[in-house]
């Protein structure tokens, strides 16, 4: 079955196609066609579920959705006064982020056969997908970050929830009603979701002869050093066998570079981190890039050019491809610096399959509305990038650092987090840092374990989430 859209904004065709595209991808349709109102009279709609995206109602006799289209593709696009009105007006507890609510009281309407949408979940879909607040939004912390507080999801406490997601399943209910014989794919085969373990190698070791001075346990560190008992940091061997364990094929983010004092604590030429990668390569993980804070930071500086921006990626990428022998399978970026849609840009200039980044540092949950992979969108130029966001659900440090969680608590969240990619059929994607395994942070080692057992029974998709949709020719 095909998705046969209508729509007579012209000015935003890609924008609007972009949307389409994806709930076409969401529900395991064979693609999406488009007509404008004129061609409607004409068109091939046999095997099709027509849509209609506008404020016209088509002169149509088959069943249809009619999603009456708001002003935010309009003049005001990219202004502040196109960001959604707080606080957020609901439908069944669903937000409502775009739309009109009619005289009638319902933003839902169907009658004669057609399904009539006041909420405008297009634009809705857009707004998360492409992180459009973070483009109109100027704040950002001391790492020249997006604030979670800032997001409008975490204002108005939606930030656990997939939106995206939840609109896409709304969608496929009345995909049902309109059509019948609609069923919808499961991308994940037998599986009810996928599991995609990460992991960024940010510190390999905690002592050094440098800071032996400062050090919490001198004896301790001085065993590390003189090679009588391993660095606490060094966890390789261990947490590869635990995912082995739990048939997990992870993927390890390496730092190639950056100057600021945090992208510092290894070197990806040091012989030993060559004989580690080379050790993770052997037993099949992937290897993938972290790009620096330093070339997140120059994004932001004043006064440099396009290419100066662009230099210090393509320089990491020529470190780490002459280091780990091979091209990276995807990156994530340093401290989850990520400035959009520039970073995207640049990632997608050098080629780079997939980027995990996008999550909250501070808070677990849903950045991007959803817990699916989806083609990234430049908001700015209107075009679809070959880049792919796999976003990124939760990682330990959001429960230490910002939440200052228990382990058990921690486990209690990823568990709740878990089951709601489980009902939208998503991508689970865990960042647990490979240090945070090691005996100096008690109890976590633990969580990470058996947050796996869990996540095991529920019989997880464990394959790499970019591989099934590269199968099934969707990415």
């Amino acid at each position: 079955m095909k998705l046969s859209a209508v729509y007579s904004n012209r000015v935003f065709s890609p924008h609007i196609r972009y949307v389409f595209d994806w709930l076409a991808e969401n529900l395991g349709m064979d693609g999406a066609v488009y007509f404008s109102y004129d061609e409607l009279r004409t068109a091939d709609l046999r095997d099709s579920l027509l849509v209609v995206y506008g404020t016209l109602e088509p002169v149509v006799a088959m069943p249809h959705i009619h999603i009456l289209e708001s002003d935010f593709f309009s003049a005001q696009y990219l202004n502040p006064q196109s960001l959604p009105q707080t606080p957020l007006a609901r439908w069944k507890d669903l937000p409502v982020l775009f739309g009109s609510l009619p005289p009638s009281g319902n933003w839902i309407e169907e009658r004669e056969g057609k399904i009539i949408s006041h909420a405008d979940i297009i634009a809705g879909i857009f707004f998360l997908l492409t992180r459009y607040e973070e483009i109109v939004i100027k704040e950002r912390d001391q790492r020249m970050r997006f604030p979670a507080e800032r997001s409008l999801l975490k204002k108005e406490g939606l930030l656990e929830r997939a939106i995206a997601d939840e609109y896409a399943d709304l969608f496929a209910e009345w995909t049902g009603r309109v059509r019948p014989d609609f069923r919808r794919k499961n991308h994940w085969g037998a599986h009810p979701f996928a599991l995609y373990v990460t992991h960024d190698v940010d510190a390999v070791r905690k002592y050094s002869w440098k800071n032996l001075l400062t050090s919490d346990d001198k004896i301790r560190a001085l065993s590390s050093l003189w090679g009588f008992m391993p660095d606490p940091y060094w966890t390789f061997e261990k947490l590869a066998e635990t995912d082995e364990k739990f048939g997990i094929r992870a993927d390890y983010f390496f730092l190639a570079g950056g100057s600021h004092p945090l992208d510092r604590p290894y070197s990806i030429q040091n012989r030993r981190i060559q004989k580690l990668i080379h050790y993770l390569k052997k037993r099949n993980f992937g290897i993938g890039i972290h790009f620096s804070l330093s070339a997140h930071l120059r994004l932001f500086a004043e006064g440099a050019s396009s290419a100066e921006r662009a230099e210090s990626f393509s320089r990491e990428l020529d470190c780490f491809n002459a280091a780990a022998g091979c091209p990276p399978v995807g990156s994530r970026q340093h401290y989850l610096g990520i400035r959009i849609p520039e970073t995207w840009r640049q990632l997608d200039a050098l080629g780079i399959p997939f980027d995990t980044t996008l999550g909250f540092s501070e808070s677990p949950g849903f950045r991007c509305g959803t817990c699916r992979p989806f083609r990234c969108f430049d908001a700015e130029t209107g075009r679809t990038l070959r880049l792919v966001e796999i976003p990124m659900i939760a990682m330990d440090a959001s429960f230490i650092y910002y939440l200052r969680l228990s382990p058990a608590e921690a486990l209690e969240h990823l568990c709740s987090l878990m089951a709601r990619v489980e009902r939208h059929g998503g991508v689970f994607c865990l960042l647990w840092h490979t240090h945070v395994f090691g005996g100096d942070y008690a109890g976590w080692g633990g969580v990470y374990r058996q947050f796996l057992e869990t996540a095991a029974c529920k019989n997880p998709f464990l394959g790499h989430p970019m591989r099934i949709w590269t199968e099934n020719g969707k990415i």
